[in-house]
C-alpha cells in the first residue's frame, strides 16, 4: 500500500519486486481494521537514520531495523528472525549454540548476535561484520559456499 505509486522509492521497489502496490492513504487504510504485518519506509539515508531513532525512541516494543541503508523495516515486537530461531529451536530440540546464522545486513544483527555462531557475510556493512563472530566471503565470492564448507566438510 503506497501513497504514491510513481513516487522513486515506490517505483524502485516495484522494479525489485514486481509487486504492483494499491495506492492508498495510510490513516483511511488502518480505519478499515486491516492488519499490518510490517511497514516498509524508503527515503535517503538521513532520513532513514533519523526516522529509526524517533520510533525507537517513541515505540521501545516494536521491531525496527534498517534492511539496508535507505529501507527502514516495522514490525511487531515479536517479529525477529531470532525468535525464529527459537522456535525452530523449540522444534528441534536443540540450543542456539548449535545454530549457525548467516547474514548480510542490519536486519540479520539480532539473529547473528542470538545464535552461537552469527557470521557476516563480506558484502555486509561494518555494524554488522562488528557483532558476528565470524566474517565470510562476500555474496559475490560465495561467501555462503566457503563458510559452509569451512565447517561442514
Amino acid at each position: 500500500m503506497v501513497s504514491d505509486r510513481h513516487n522513486e522509492w515506490v517505483l524502485q521497489e516495484l522494479e525489485i519486486t514486481n509487486a504492483s502496490p494499491i495506492q492508498r492513504q495510510l490513516p483511511s487504510f488502518i480505519e478499515e481494521y486491516h492488519d499490518i504485518h510490517k511497514c516498509l519506509c524508503m527515503g535517503e539515508p538521513q532520513l532513514i537514520n533519523q526516522l529509526e531513532s524517533t520510533l525507537k525512541d517513541k515505540f521501545p516494543n516494536l521491531t525496527i531495523y534498517k534492511s539496508k541503508d535507505t529501507y527502514l523495516e516495522i514490525m511487531s515486537g515479536n517479529a525477529s528472525k531470532s525468535n525464529a530461531i527459537k522456535k525452530l529451536e523449540n522444534l528441534y530440540q536443540i540450543t542456539n549454540q548449535e545454530i549457525m546464522a548467516i547474514g548480510d545486513n542490519f536486519n540479520d544483527m539480532d539473529m547473528l548476535k542470538y545464535a552461537g555462531l552469527g557470521v557476516a557475510m563480506g558484502n555486509a556493512p561494518e555494524e554488522v561484520k562488528k557483532i558476528a563472530d565470524e566474517v565470510t566471503l562476500s555474496n559475490n565470492e560465495d561467501g555462503l559456499k566457503h563458510i559452509l564448507q569451512k565447517y561442514f566438510e
